[in-house]
């Protein structure tokens, strides 16, 4: 009998939906464009994306028009995307990419000048 109860209470349990706020906020959330969900479903742009070859510095750095960028010819990872700048790293190294043309490179943290 014990058994039966045990199994019982647990399908109650996983048939409801579990949520860490209430629907109400979710929704009024949702209303506001404050979740994460509608920047993910949200298009992207390719077009947008221009392409750039930067070699100066000792960084060779490019990025395709698909947004795939390799620094000294490897693949580097896309870290920020933001309003303002686009951040690259690849190993130690890593390059920001400004909205308004400049690009900066950075190794180890420590500013290593203008690329473009």
């Amino acid at each position: 009998m014990k058994k039966l109860i045990i199994i019982a209470a647990l399908v109650a349990s996983s048939a409801a939906p579990a949520y860490a706020i209430s629907e109400a906020y979710r929704q009024q959330l949702q209303h506001e464009h404050k979740t994460m969900v509608s920047d993910a479903n949200a298009p992207v742009h390719a077009s947008k994306i221009t392409p750039v070859h930067v070699n100066k510095l000792g960084v060779d750095f490019k990025r395709g028009a698909d947004g795939i960028a390799y620094i000294n010819g490897k693949p580097a990872a896309n870290d920020e995307n933001s309003a303002e700048a686009q951040s690259y790293s690849a190993g130690l190294i890593s390059v920001i990419v400004y909205k308004n043309g400049k690009i900066n490179a950075m190794k180890e943290g420590k500013y290593l000048g203008r690329l473009k």
